[in-house]
């Protein structure tokens, strides 16, 4: 299991990276089944971007990872870009693997996100908590 500091040092790298380009974003997967309260041990970290967004801005982008500690490879990520598929970034400090998902997976998620206190003073966001489903 992954001290929750590695989680965040790795996260301050990506989300800097998308906020310097304006990229929309949440975060998603496994992280966030924790923050609504399931307990679930995971070993990255799922991040949804807005693919338009990436892709007017893919080679700065790719710079700015460059100049990090994630490992990668461009090809794929633009493959991944310009199919709407998944890519992944390594954090070689932390030994953390992100999943970027260069597509919403349901349509409008995006504009639909939540802001959510992540760490102390660290305010991200996250898909809408679904609602609970009632049977009569």
């Amino acid at each position: 299991m992954f001290p929750i500091e590695a989680f965040r040092r790795t996260l301050d790298k990506v989300i800097a990276v998308l906020f310097k380009h304006g990229i929309r974003f949440h975060l998603t997967g496994g992280v966030t089944t924790v923050l609504y309260g399931e307990p679930r041990m995971t070993q990255d970290i799922d991040v949804v971007v807005h693919n338009e967004a990436i892709a007017a801005r893919l080679e700065e982008v790719l710079y700015e990872f460059s100049r990090t500690d994630f490992l990668f490879d461009p090809q794929t990520i633009r493959r991944a870009v310009a199919n709407r598929g998944r890519f992944q970034l390594y954090d070689s400090v932390e030994s953390l693997k992100l999943d970027l998902y260069a597509r919403e997976m349901i349509q409008g998620e995006l504009g639909r996100s939540q802001i959510m206190e992540v760490f102390d003073g660290v305010h991200l966001p996250f898909p809408l908590a679904p609602t609970p489903q009632y049977r009569n």
